[in-house]
């Protein structure tokens, strides 16, 4: 009887061996599938209003490789949805093929858009999207269109939360917005971590605070001091 019991559980133990054995397999054999890492849904503003004294500038636009790793750069196509897209060929510029590194699940593709005078009171729509290559393919049906809103147009930046409104630099107004461009020279805070923004932060004040002591305070629309209005410690 103990021999019995053994032998079955050898042919348990083998048949429970070759099951995770084929768990193991590789979902992905084939293709490689290419994909935006946000949704169609998620629209990236761009404005060249947060790029002072720039006149092209080359948006990251991050992406995820979904299938087998290469040990060679894999090619892949963006091209803009003109039936989708109400921005003109000259306001912005794509390659034929942009290639994802060698080995890597996260890459960023570079879209270089362009500044027209006509972007400074209008907004354009640049649909993108992934086109099948002889190398990959567009992944997850979401994930294969990006919207961007391009223009030259002042708004208030996506970083600027109602947390920085409460304890950084205070109710958004163009104008605070405009000198803290001025003194900092960035307008765009969101690619920064916390500490970084922080010191940028700290840097439009002292800014602020040169320019009372100087007897020439810079003011709010409404005639205030912009320095009483920004809450930051430091």
């Amino acid at each position: 009887m103990n021999t019995k019991i053994i032998v079955i559980a050898l042919l348990l133990s083998t048949c429970f061996f070759y099951s995770c054995k084929k768990k193991d397999i590789p979902l992905y054999e084939g293709e490689n599938y290419v994909q935006f890492t946000a949704g169609l849904q998620d629209t990236l503003n761009m404005s060249f209003f947060f790029y002072p004294n720039k006149d092209v500038v080359d948006l990251p636009v991050p992406l995820r490789l979904v299938g087998k790793m290469s040990a060679e750069a894999i090619p892949f196509r963006i091209v803009a949805d003109g039936a989708a897209s109400t921005a003109l060929p000259n306001h912005y510029s794509l390659p034929e093929s942009f290639f994802f590194k060698a080995g890597r699940p996260l890459d960023t593709a570079y879209i270089r858009i362009n500044k027209t005078p006509e972007m400074a009171n209008k907004e354009f729509l640049l649909v993108l999207k992934l086109e099948a290559t002889e190398n990959s393919m567009p992944g997850q049906t979401g994930y294969t269109r990006r919207v961007l809103k391009i223009s030259n147009m002042v708004r208030k930046p996506v970083w600027w939360t109602t947390t920085i409104d409460t304890y950084s630099l205070g109710i958004y107004t163009e104008a605070k917005y405009r000198k803290f461009m001025e003194a900092t020279g960035i307008g765009d805070l969101s690619m920064y971590s916390t500490y970084e923004q922080r010191d940028y932060m700290l840097q439009f004040k002292y800014y602020l605070i040169k320019m009372r002591d100087a007897g020439t305070p810079v003011l709010e629309a409404d005639g205030s001091d912009m320095l009483s209005t920004v809450p930051l410690i430091g």
